[in-house]
């Protein structure tokens, strides 16, 4: 990250950092001088006119690190990075302009979807704004950028690409990678919720995984995934996982390593290509909701067994069911014959 960073002298062999127009000696200790630094970047309350885009950027980085996820903190990181060796690291707050954020995305982004660069700009903005919420800022510079238009990812496997998906994972003999995405598909849980669960979770009696609300999205109660024994697959393969695994994630690679985000979508992006249909992490949970609409469980009991605190995910998937023309007609056969049993 560009910005002012502790450097080492050889001449007095120490550490120091240049914050602004004053160098602090940081010690000689490598440890210590990096946890000097971070207090002084603390410190720093006041927005100055010279303050630059990389040290108010490092102060809100050092925060996410203490307040957000590993992932999050990282991904925001990588965005915010990118930020800087675009505009550089001497640019003073005060000078940034929109078009500066403009020039970033078609010099750093060029080739990416619009829902990737949506993510960039949503995590500019989300720096600036914390910074006039802690009162860094009067206002953000970057207010005015203009998103890109996120294009809905809302897709499913109809049961043939489904069978087909999962013929092809067995000529592989892929097995590790056919329990996640079976299990996907028939809890709706998340990829993350699937790669990240651990025998400690698995409630034997109840029959479901169960995090404690500061492992759930959102931290603010606990996250429950019901499995299911159809065709003898969820509860089975969480029981055989946990036999295998007593501790740490139950579903792992064929080198033993737990999944992780790439890997999930490295293998993913195998089947697609090979199979010439979209497979994607979430495309199993999105599976399950379609699914389960089909076959007509109400909205709210979905949501609850998804997760969701509300119906937004859930409308965009009704909005896709035009695809599936049968579900459409027998909906309409039902109103129709409704009517005419009225009439009668």
């Amino acid at each position: 990250m560009k910005g002012p960073k502790p450097f080492y002298r050889k001449q007095t062999k120490a550490w120091y950092v240049q914050i602004g127009k004053k160098q602090h000696n940081l010690g000689k200790n490598k440890k210590e001088a990096w946890a000097k630094y971070h207090a002084l970047m603390a410190d720093r309350q006041d927005v100055e006119d010279d303050t630059t885009v990389a040290q108010l950027i490092d102060r809100y980085l050092e925060w996410c690190k203490n307040h957000r996820a590993k992932r999050t903190y990282e991904w925001y990181a990588w965005h915010l990075s990118s930020l800087l060796d675009s505009v550089g690291c001497r640019l003073k707050v005060s000078d940034l302009k929109p078009y500066h954020a403009t020039r970033w995305l078609d010099e750093r982004y060029k080739g990416t979807s619009d829902t990737y660069r949506c993510g960039a700009v949503r995590t500019l903005k989300r720096a600036f704004n914390w910074a006039v919420k802690e009162g860094y800022l009067a206002r953000s510079p970057v207010a005015n950028v203009s998103r890109p238009v996120q294009r809905s990812r809302i897709a499913y496997l109809t049961p043939d690409q489904w069978r087909e998906l999962v013929k092809a994972v067995e000529e592989r003999e892929d097995h590790d990678f056919l329990d996640i995405i079976t299990v996907m598909k028939l809890t709706g849980c998340r990829p993350q919720e699937a790669r990240r669960v651990e025998a400690r979770h698995f409630n034997r009696e109840t029959e479901c995984w169960v995090f404690p609300v500061e492992e759930s999205k959102g931290k603010r109660e606990r996250r429950i995934v019901y499995l299911t024994d159809a065709d003898g697959t969820a509860l089975e393969i969480t029981r055989r996982r946990a036999l295998k695994y007593p501790k740490g994630p139950l579903f792992r690679n064929s080198r033993g390593n737990a999944w992780t985000s790439d890997a999930l979508n490295c293998s993913c992006n195998r089947y697609r290509k090979r199979l010439g249909f979209q497979v994607f992490p979430y495309i199993f949970r999105h599976t399950f909701a379609t699914d389960a609409i089909v076959r007509g469980v109400d909205l709210m009991t979905i949501a609850t067994l998804m997760g969701h605190k509300d119906l937004t995910m859930l409308t965009r998937i009704y909005q896709h069911l035009n695809l599936k023309c049968d579900h459409l007609k027998d909906a309409m056969r039902q109103i129709t014959d409704a009517d005419d049993s009225d009439a009668a």
